[in-house]
């Protein structure tokens, strides 16, 4: 029983990503498209308008194409790669909780043992 709800679950969650995969593909291929397809923009005939069009969609081109090879290297990463980004991810969770965890030791010692540890200061500081 057990081991057939992990199953269902495990294809459930592989096929729910590969649809988002493969709308991700499609989207990336429509986004180049629509991104070539403006350049052909008949009612400007403003030069300086034409040019800062240019210039938007090249930068427009340029990103697409940055977001595209960042998606292919995170696609290609290998299953070491993986293992370290995800112990580095964790080790830097745990150095964070500690950090929180440290200042909250901190506040509660400093509040208790606020008259052993200043005993001048004034109450109403």
């Amino acid at each position: 029983m057990i081991i057939s709800t992990i199953a269902a679950l495990y294809k459930t969650i592989s096929d729910h990503k590969n649809s988002i995969e493969q709308q991700f593909t499609e989207t990336k291929h429509h986004q180049f498209t629509s991104a070539l397809a403006s350049l052909w923009d008949y009612t400007i005939k403003d030069q300086a308008h034409a040019n800062d069009k240019r210039h938007s969609v090249a930068a427009q081109l340029s990103q697409l194409l940055t977001d595209d090879q960042l998606q292919q290297n995170i696609r290609s990463r290998t299953t070491r790669d993986i293992i370290i980004l995800w112990s580095r991810r964790f080790t830097g969770l745990l150095i964070n909780l500690l950090c929180l965890f440290g200042s909250w030791v901190a506040i509660i010692y400093l509040t208790v043992q606020k008259d052993d540890l200043f005993p001048t200061l004034p109450a109403s500081v």
